[in-house]
């Protein structure tokens, strides 16, 4: 008599893992757009990948081209669900107000999503204070929870204020079963901070496939006749929120500098321009900042070009000559990234969070101080040096393609996913 036949079984119920993030596409961010692209490969990987998010202050929004359309709601509602790219998306309705009160909010509806509709693991992008009580829940739930530390703490340098942070700040961290950080300048500042969970470093993925050299000229010409750039200028390009922290005016300051006749001798090409490509968002205190920038850009007429947040930085970065990134601190940021893959010369400062890596190119970088003369001489250097600085930027190429090379940091992230639901069930 023949054994009875298996029955089949069913597929095995894939990981369900809710990110926490304060803001998410289609508004600008960098981190969750990073997540965003990471979502089929953790699917591929038996990961369900969900997100719970936000409203996005009125300039976020305009940005991306988005109407304001949540005022029904009531503040700590939820707006209808929405899939991104694929992605189940919630926001909660946020009131107007302090960035502390609109956390706490996000925070108190994360927790309701934790008991009404438990997660396997729960992720979130980025450290507040304010996520405490959500941690506390995740914990009662019996749901572990990861920290991402991917933005390096800007401390205070008031005289209480820095101490009074070093003993609050790590809070966030205690209660959670993970933290992921992204390169080893993260890791050494969690420690200096006082954060004694070990931090996992899984760097950021590229795709290389969309970020790569551009090597025919005729390619690039046409390239930049279709995004409205002078087909034989010279191109400098600046890609990030116009901000106080992303360096904007620094950007504008040193270009203004680099094509005035006085300043440069008439070295510079007469028809080089600047893209200022990314949104404005200054409001509260930064209204001032981004009014001195529009300033600027009109003050330099038809040399900028500002198109706003993009979606195409892949090809601003082939048609670039030289990014100019004068941010102060980052975590590991992908527009650094993504210009080495695409081979892209670089002028940039030693900002807070630079790389840290012993193999990290850093010779394929200029770096400068963080002044308006230093970046000034900085694009001179690039912009008179032909291709030299661009033959060593595409050198770096192999360094992305090796050390963040996107299905790694996929499998990084998936063993980190499931070990840490394996060690709550233990």
């Amino acid at each position: 008599m023949s054994p009875p036949a298996r029955q089949p079984q069913p597929p095995p119920r894939p990981l369900r893992v809710l990110l926490v993030a304060a803001v998410f596409p289609p508004y600008h961010t960098g981190a969750g757009r990073r997540f965003l692209s990471y979502a089929p490969g953790l699917a591929a990987r038996g990961i369900a990948l969900s997100v719970l998010s936000a409203t996005p202050s009125d300039a976020r929004a305009a940005a991306a081209g988005r109407p304001r359309d949540w005022d029904a709601v009531r503040p700590g509602a939820c707006l209808p669900p929405e899939v991104i790219d694929g992605v189940p998306v919630q926001r909660v309705r946020l009131p107007d107000g302090p960035r502390r009160l609109r956390s706490a909010v996000l925070a108190a509806a994360a927790a309701r999503r934790v008991f009404a509709d438990p997660p396997d693991v729960v992720l979130f992008l980025e450290h507040s204070v304010e996520y405490v009580p959500t941690l506390a829940a995740c914990r009662a739930r019996g749901i572990p929870s990861a920290v991402a530390y991917t933005l390096l703490l800007n401390e205070g340098t008031h005289p209480w204020r820095r101490p009074l942070e070093r003993l609050i700040w790590p809070l966030g961290f205690r209660l959670a079963d993970g933290v992921v950080t992204n390169n080893a300048a993260g890791a050494a500042s969690l420690l200096a901070l006082g954060v004694d969970l070990p931090a996992t470093v899984i760097p950021n993925g590229v795709d290389t496939a969309r970020f790569r050299p551009c090597t025919d000229p005729e390619e690039r010409r046409a390239l930049r006749k279709a995004l409205g750039l002078p087909e034989d200028g010279r191109v400098v390009v600046y890609l990030g929120a116009i901000s106080p922290r992303k360096g904007a005016d620094l950007a504008l300051a040193a270009f203004e500098r680099l094509v005035s006749p006085v300043s440069t001798s008439g070295k510079v090409a007469p028809e080089t321009m600047l893209v200022l490509a990314g949104p404005w968002l200054g409001a509260g205190a930064d209204a001032r900042f981004v009014a001195d920038a529009r300033a600027s850009v009109a003050r330099l007429g038809a040399r900028v070009l500002a198109p706003g947040q993009v979606t195409r930085a892949a090809e601003w970065l082939r048609a670039a000559d030289v990014l100019l990134f004068p941010s102060a601190r980052e975590g590991l940021p992908n527009t650094l990234l993504e210009a080495l893959a695409s081979g892209c010369p670089v002028v940039t400062s030693r900002f807070a969070g630079f790389p840290t890596e012993p193999d990290f190119p850093a010779d394929a970088l200029v770096c400068v101080p963080r002044t308006v003369d230093a970046f000034v001489d900085g694009l001179c250097r690039v912009l008179e040096s032909g291709d030299a600085h661009r033959q060593s930027a595409q050198r770096a190429r192999e360094w992305v393609l090796r050390a963040h090379d996107r299905e790694r940091v996929l499998d990084a992230y998936a063993a980190f996913f499931f070990g840490l639901a394996e060690g709550r069930r233990r």
